[in-house]
């Protein structure tokens, strides 16, 4: 485990995959397992995979549907007729803003195009951090303007 971690840090990597392939019990219990010894100790978030990337998949897309009824539960579009409630507003549409900014970075390894094209309606770029870096909570500036633009994921009729 520590070998992994220290090649992971010797190469900048911003994501540990780690198969889970197990040790066997008796080897686990005398030494410790390397899963055990890396979730422990990683500085960078730890993908426990079989390669089922549509697991990690999943997790985002749970993110973006947790946005989507945030937004049913805040109003924001009722909330805009009435001149008193814009403070709230802006704190329900900054919150809706960097939530997608960072469900973007995070399908960035699987959509690239798609996460330039999104970020790029925010006024932001990929970058060169991490992913761990890219997808911490207030990156985004309060009062960015966001461009129009065509829906990234169209609906089906």
């Amino acid at each position: 485990g520590e070998t992994i971690l220290k090649k992971a840090a010797e190469l900048g990597c911003d994501l540990v995959v780690k198969g889970a392939y197990t040790q066997s019990r008796l080897r686990q219990m005398i030494f410790g397992g390397t899963t055990r010894y890396i979730l422990g100790h990683a500085q960078v978030p730890v993908l426990m995979a079989h390669c089922q990337f549509s697991l990690v998949l999943q997790k985002v897309m749970e993110l973006a549907t947790a946005v989507n009824r945030y937004i049913d539960v805040t109003s924001p579009f009722t909330l805009a007729k009435d001149p008193s409630q814009r403070p709230r507003l802006g704190t329900i549409l900054y919150t809706c803003a960097e939530a997608v900014r960072i469900v973007l970075n995070y399908l960035s390894p699987f959509m690239p195009e798609k996460t330039a094209t999104g970020l790029a309606q925010l006024g932001l770029t990929i970058g060169s951090e991490s992913l761990s870096q890219r997808v911490r909570w207030g990156v985004l500036e309060p009062g960015t303007k966001v461009a129009k633009g065509e829906p990234l994921f169209p609906r089906k009729q």
